[in-house]
């Protein structure tokens, strides 16, 4: 159950990273230098938590812990969904420095508990078709976000005609099958 519950958590979050930075560049005129650093503040979130993830399982449990990372996860994606162009520079990398909190406990506590009834004998097998897995999903969640990209027939990669609002419903994770990822980049060509 956990690899399931793990599995549905990566493919959730796997694509953020592929799609912040065609969002940064591609909708919002961005420089692949600044949106390079604007997505390493979700790395930078990973490892700032490791430290204090065992803590935060032994004080709160597996079950509190999974839970409200996956909500805070979520939370963080849709508030992605919301940047904007004009969104300052410091909300953005906080936003996303907490994207990375949250995903960096969830990968955490799915990867502790995957093991947990495995007999010893067995956990080097388990570890090869846990991390198969992981790496799987992983792919599927950049493939769901691609594929979301260029689904639908009014689909215009990362162009949403300046309404912002659209851009939540339909950006990472698309609705009504066939919505896109788009941008509120008033003005570019096509628009």
């Amino acid at each position: 159950m956990t690899a399931v519950g793990g599995s549905l958590f990566r493919l959730a979050i796997g694509a953020v990273p592929f799609l912040l930075p065609l969002m940064f560049q591609d909708a919002f005129g961005w420089s692949p230098l600044k949106s390079g650093v604007l997505v390493v503040a979700v790395f930078l979130g990973n490892i700032a938590i490791k430290p204090f993830t065992g803590p935060l399982l032994r004080r709160f449990g597996f079950r509190n812990v999974l839970v409200h990372s996956a909500l805070w996860s979520a939370v963080t994606i849709a508030l992605c969904g919301l940047v904007t162009a004009h969104t300052p520079l410091v909300l953005t990398a906080l936003i996303l420095f907490a994207s990375g909190v949250f995903r960096s406990i969830g990968f955490t506590a799915y990867n502790t508990i995957s093991f947990v009834d495995v007999p010893p004998g067995l956990i080097g097998d388990a570890n090869t078709l846990t991390t198969t897995i992981q790496q799987l999903t992983m792919g599927l969640g950049v493939v769901a976000g691609a594929l979301a990209l260029r689904a639908g027939p009014d689909c215009q990669i990362l162009r949403c005609d300046g309404r912002r609002a659209h851009c939540l419903r339909r950006g990472v994770l698309p609705r009504r099958g066939g919505r896109a990822v788009c941008s509120d980049r008033v003005g570019a060509a096509g628009t």
